[in-house]
């Protein structure tokens, strides 16, 4: 699936990742840049705790934006890797440091996941395309604001792949139905899981 437009917003939230990506275009920078210092396998690894493949971000970086202009407004064409389209719509494991979108005082029901490299920084702003975001929706499952007040965290985030146009997702990819497994900034230990938690209350 190759939407035709990609909006500069997440989750409703505009992004200077998204300006820094028309700037990079018209510069003549490509925009299909891969962290490196998060790399992690070149395709989604077969193995992982639960039995879910895993997806780098590797893999998902390798999604190529291509500037576009669509009734006089500005955006981006995407081209997913055949490995990530393939996982469209499936329940898979991304690691990463997620970043509130909101300030509120309500539970954590959606936030930014970006590589892991960015959990010192200010989040989805300091990533340099659309490509390194993806959009995590967590409602069904929530995480407690008093156990992630502020700043990026280390999560492990288990959901269904969602490739498409950003009027559902807000940016290139997300997960929905989301369980996260929210670890100790320090110690990375696990001090909460969503999935355990929704099934102690059933």
């Amino acid at each position: 699936m190759k939407p035709a437009g990609v909006l500069l917003a997440i989750g409703g939230v505009t992004l200077i990742a998204g300006l820094n990506l028309i700037s990079m275009a018209q510069s003549g920078v490509g925009v299909d840049l891969a962290d490196a210092q998060a790399a992690a396998p070149s395709a989604a690894s077969a193995g992982s705790a639960s039995g879910l493949p895993r997806v780098s971000w590797e893999l998902l970086q390798s999604t190529v934006a291509t500037p576009s202009v669509q009734g006089g407004q500005e955006g981006f064409s995407l081209a997913y890797p055949p490995e990530l389209e393939a996982l469209a719509g499936e329940r898979v494991r991304i690691e990463g440091a997620g970043f509130h979108l909101r300030k509120g005082e309500g539970p954590i029901e959606r936030f930014a996941l970006t590589p892991a490299s960015l959990k010192g920084c200010c989040g989805p702003a300091c990533t340099p395309s659309l490509n390194g975001v993806a959009l995590i929706h967590c409602g069904e499952q929530p995480i407690p604001r008093a156990l992630w007040p502020a700043g990026g965290r280390i999560v492990a985030v288990e959901g269904v792949l969602r490739l498409g146009h950003p009027s559902d997702l807000g940016c290139a990819f997300g997960l929905s139905d989301a369980s996260v497994r929210l670890l100790d900034p320090a110690s990375e230990v696990v001090v909460f899981d969503s999935a355990a938690q929704r099934g102690a209350s059933q």
